[in-house]
């Protein structure tokens, strides 16, 4: 009967111990939810991102954190039990019944793009993303709901498109045309003049190696393979090639090519800039005709007329010595030595002017 008294006092003692272990146990256990509790409320509170909680029931607003009352100008007492669909603007309201309705059908939505309004009637860009949390009949309790402000990048995406649509604006209207090609040499974009300039759709051109193009003859090709090694040397340079059009007609270009680089300065292909110059060709060539045709009047007028104003010159002594015994006008051979030896001093300085000017020979 002691023995099983002691042995009761063991048990009671042990289980004593035991009931402080379970004790010390659970207060650890309450402290560590405590503290996870408050880490994920300070999450919460703290995110830059809009958080709330929406009774499905009634659609209304559970819970919010501080960045969305701050973002849409309400405070939180303002924003909890107000319905949701009150927050969106009315321009995105049909696109969010159709995002509730995939919520509805799929429990979760993920990166849809809607527009807030904010207190002030103004609009606010946002992606979406919804958690539904059900219960064990499968039905939607509430959901845990994220918004990203993304007012910022869709601005920053509009002055990109108008930028580019400036640009495209820009390089269609410009009288130049434009090529691109890559290290290989495929063309990869072409502006709309430089189609028009060659008679070639955008299609028959994209694509295309610029070394095998049909508007090129083989020793053009050649040059535009020589040019394409200097752009991989970053070498950028300027020159002339004659195009032939798809009517087969010879046109002009003055060329400017220059390498094109990627955003780690790493040579990705060429551009170039091709003006028409086909009429300054062909006005070069019809100055050449007319430099010609003055080089040969230059040279009737610097030899072949002071050839005969050369003899008159000699003959005029020998005319005086013949005929000193006859009865002669001397005014009249001296009016004419005159005129002669003028003729002779406006050939001579004619002659030197085209000599200075290398139309004829000394």
């Amino acid at each position: 009967m002691a023995q099983s008294k002691q042995q009761l006092i063991k048990e009671l003692s042990q289980l004593k111990k035991e009931i402080s272990q379970l004790r010390r146990a659970k207060k650890e256990s309450e402290h560590k939810l405590n503290s996870s509790a408050t880490s994920y409320y300070d999450l919460y509170e703290n995110s830059p991102d809009m958080l709330c909680s929406i009774e499905a029931k009634t659609g209304k607003l559970m819970q919010c954190n501080n960045a969305m009352a701050s973002s849409l100008g309400y405070s939180k007492s303002e924003l909890i039990g107000r319905p949701v669909m009150e927050l969106y603007h009315p321009e995105s309201i049909d696109k969010t019944k159709k995002v509730f309705q995939q919520l509805v059908k799929n429990g979760s939505v993920k990166g849809a793009e809607l527009q807030l309004m904010r207190k002030d009637g103004s609009k606010m860009a946002i992606r979406l993303n919804v958690s539904a949390f059900k219960d064990k009949k499968g039905q939607i309790i509430y959901s845990r709901t994220s918004f990203q402000d993304i007012s910022k990048t869709k601005l920053a995406e509009k002055l990109l498109k108008e930028s580019e649509g400036r640009y495209r604006t820009l390089v269609n209207t410009i009288q130049e045309g434009l090529i691109m090609v890559d290290n290989d040499g495929i063309i990869q974009y072409v502006n709309k003049p430089f189609c028009k300039m060659l008679g070639y759709t955008e299609k028959e051109i994209i694509g295309q190696n610029a070394n095998n193009v049909k508007w090129l003859n083989k020793e053009q090709q050649a040059i535009i393979k020589e040019k394409r090694k200097l752009r991989k040397k970053g070498i950028p340079d300027t020159y002339d090639l004659e195009f032939t059009n798809k009517k087969g007609e010879k046109r002009w270009f003055l060329i400017s090519g220059a390498p094109v680089y990627d955003a780690h300065g790493k040579i990705i292909g060429s551009f170039a800039v091709n003006t028409n110059i086909t009429k300054i060709k062909e006005a070069e060539k019809e100055l050449k005709q007319q430099y010609d045709q003055i080089k040969k009047y230059a040279f009737i007028t610097s030899h072949g007329l002071r050839r005969p104003v050369s003899s008159i010159l000699g003959l005029i002594p020998l005319f005086q010595t013949r005929m000193s015994n006859e009865p002669i006008d001397e005014k009249i051979l001296t009016m004419l030595k005159s005129a002669t030896e003028e003729m002779d001093k406006v050939t001579r300085e004619t002659h030197e002017i085209l000599v200075k000017d290398k139309l004829v020979e000394p």
